[in-house]
Parts: structure tokens; C-alpha cells; sequence
């Protein structure tokens, strides 16, 4: 049986979202609206580029809803960077969620295991540096899922994030050439990470899928 394969991903920067553009072949479908969106040529992957804060977030995830093919089984990405008192350039699937400015506390799924590690993410409104060893911090990641899981199962939606500044490496020295490489680097990291996801998205097409002759059943 055919592997399908629907993905959407959310990020918060181009430069986050440039290694993924290329490595799915991705090409701009809309540039008119208020955020920039890409596409596959057979529409079954999806990115859209937010901005960053909450705020886009959870708007650029119900516009991408919206304008994509509306597939039951997509996996839902949200990937960006992230402080973290942890080392440069590790990539960490979340597990847990803590929003800042509500305390809302939300808890992704974890049945895919793999080799990434799990971390907790606080998510902040503003750019924190009191970087912690107990969790990382960005400023999408709880608008990101909270908005997600009413349009999503919780088992298809992943968030990944990479650190890219910590005690020893300031945020101020972020820079569009540094996420590049970071992005570049982790990309096998990620696909591994997202064929587990896709597995799952898989077997949810088939569970969905009308019996054979359905509809020349019910005609009758």
C-alpha cells in the first residue's frame, strides 16, 4: 500500500525555514496574504512562515489550515530555535510545555521514540536570557500547540527546537547565517525524527479510508 505522506510546518524565520525548502523542493504559493506560505508540487507538504511571538503563531497556524489541502492525518511541525543552559546546536523534541503568561501547562505526546532527547520549553512573550538547565525557552512554542491540538490529533504533533543560545553563546550574536547552519546540520536529525510521525500519519490514512465499494453501497 502506497506511504502517504502530509506534513505542515510552522516556523517562526526564513532562515529557519530555508534547509526545509530545499530539502522537500518546496516553492512559493502565497506571498499576497500575511504570511508567507510554501507548498510541494503534489501539496502534500506545507510551510509557512510566521514570525516570531505567540500571537503569529497561533494565526499563521490556522491561516495555513486554512489555504493547505485539509488532511486529516498531517503532522503538524513547529521548529525554531531556542535558549537553553545546554549545548550549542543540540536538538530536543518537547515533552512538556509551560506558557509563561498564562501558566498553562501542556504535555505533546511522546509515543515516537527516537534518538533525540525530550525537554521541557517554556514559552515566553519577550527574549529571556536567564537561561536555565531545566528547560529551554522560545516565544512560539505554547501558541504553536495550544492552537494545533483543536485542529490536529495530539500523536501528530511534533515540536523540535535547537539551541542556539545559551550562558556561553549570546543571543545578540544570533545572526540569519548561524540559524542557517544549525538547520543545515540538524536536517537529518529531523527527517529521522519525522518518519516516526509519518508512520503514524500513515496508519491514520488507512483507518480513515472508506471500504471498497462504499459508495456503491450506499447508492443502493
Amino acid at each position: 500500500m502506497d506511504f502517504i505522506t502530509s506534513i505542515r510546518w510552522v516556523v517562526a524565520l526564513k532562515a529557519e525555514a530555508i534547509s526545509i525548502i530545499e530539502q522537500y523542493k518546496l516553492v512559493s504559493y502565497d506571498h499576497k496574504g500575511p504570511f508567507p506560505i510554501y507548498k510541494s508540487k503534489l501539496q502534500d507538504i506545507w510551510l509557512i512562515v510566521s514570525g516570531i511571538g505567540q500571537v503569529n503563531s497561533a494565526a499563521a497556524s490556522i491561516y495555513l489550515f486554512e489555504k493547505s489541502t485539509k488532511f486529516q492525518n498531517s503532522v503538524w511541525i513547529n521548529i525554531g530555535i531556542a535558549g537553553f543552559e545546554s549545548s550549542y546546536g543540540s536538538i530536543f523534541k518537547v515533552d512538556k510545555i509551560i506558557s509563561h503568561n498564562n501558566k498553562k501547562t501542556f504535555y505533546p505526546s511522546a509515543v515516537v521514540k527516537n534518538k533525540i532527547p525530550y525537554a521541557t520549553l517554556l514559552t515566553v512573550d519577550e527574549p529571556d536570557t536567564n537561561y536555565s538547565k531545566d528547560y529551554m525557552i522560545d516565544m512560539e512554542g505554547a501558541a504553536f500547540y495550544q492552537t494545533v491540538s483543536k485542529i490536529s490529533s495530539h500523536e501528530l504533533i511534533l515540536i523540535l527546537k535547537i539551541i542556539s543560545d545559551n550562558s556561553r553563546n549570546e543571543i545578540k550574536k544570533i545572526n540569519t547565517i548561524n540559524i542557517q547552519n544549525l538547520f543545515k546540520e540538524k536536517l537529518p536529525f529531523i527527517k529521522e525524527c519525522l518518519s516516526g510521525y509519518l508512520e503514524i500519519s500513515n496508519e491514520e490514512c488507512i483507518r480513515n479510508r472508506k471500504p471498497k465499494d462504499f459508495e456503491i453501497l450506499i447508492s443502493k
